[in-house]
């Protein structure tokens, strides 16, 4: 995996990701398990979406190369010497935090139980609303995906494109809070 617990502070800081100082950590531990498995699911997921636009193979061959970037940062450092890899990285690591927090944020937001969908409320509580957080790290993650997708195709291509033109993916639209 690309990213790591620790990528995951400012706006897309997860509540209980680790244990203050003097507390117990057994709920720390249930959410960084939890993290994993969304970590695990929608790193790949952004890798397939971003990737594919740069050049369009199959998804079995994205899926190819997502493994070979899986495999490369699996390396130890002193091997990691191919620049433009060790770049990609270094800024995926900047935006998929975002995308994978987008989807914590929505799925904490509604929870089921038993008697079916609810919104969690405590009784000495004030419900916030997390829309507003989920543009914003939805929002701050497209602007990433497009300045290191131009990033790449310029580097590419070998010219700087200033069209302004994206892929039609998820990654590269922008959300707000009323869904228009």
């Amino acid at each position: 995996m690309i990213v790591e617990f620790s990528d995951f502070k400012g706006e897309r800081r997860i509540p209980d990701l680790f244990p203050e100082i003097g507390t117990d950590d057994v709920a720390n531990t249930a959410t960084q398990q939890a993290l994993g498995e969304f970590i695990e699911k929608y790193e790949r997921e952004y890798l397939l979406q971003f990737l594919t636009p740069l050049n369009p193979p199959s998804w079995g061959e994205m899926g190819e190369a997502v493994s070979e970037l899986y495999d490369y940062n699996d390396l130890p450092e002193e091997e990691k010497i191919d620049e433009e890899k060790n770049r990609l990285i270094k800024s995926l690591k900047a935006i998929i935090p975002n995308f994978i927090a987008f989807y914590w944020f929505k799925n904490e937001t509604i929870q089921n139980t038993g008697i079916g969908a609810v919104i969690p409320n405590g009784s000495n509580s004030k419900r916030a609303n997390n829309v507003e957080r989920m543009v914003f790290v939805w929002n701050e993650m497209v602007d990433g995906s497009r300045r290191l997708y131009k990033d790449f195709k310029d580097s590419k291509d070998g010219k700087d494109s200033n069209d302004g033109l994206f892929p039609d993916r998820d990654i590269f639209k922008k959300i707000n809070a009323w869904g228009i």
